[in-house]
C-alpha cells in the first residue's frame, strides 16, 4: 500500500515524523495515529500506531506503542 492508500483507510495522520526529526534517523517517513490514552497509565501517555514508509512512499512496518 502506498501513503495515499493509507489516508483513504485511516485519514490523515494526528502528526508526522519526517526523516530529519527523530533519531536515530531512518532512511523513511513516519506517521502517527493517536488512540486515545494509554490504560492504568498516570502520567498522561496515550497510545499510538506508527506506520514507516519507504523512501517511495510505499508502507514498510507499523507498531502500537505509547508515547
Amino acid at each position: 500500500m502506498n501513503d495515499r492508500d493509507i489516508t483513504a483507510l485511516l485519514g490523515p495522520p494526528d502528526k508526522t515524523w519526517p526523516v530529519n526529526e527523530y533519531t536515530p534517523p531512518l532512511p523513511h517517513d513516519m506517521w502517527e495515529y493517536d488512540q486515545g490514552r494509554a490504560l492504568h497509565d498516570f502520567a498522561g501517555q496515550h497510545n499510538v500506531l506508527r506506520l514507516y514508509f519507504d523512501k517511495a512512499g510505499r508502507y514498510k512496518q507499523s507498531e502500537i506503542t505509547r508515547d
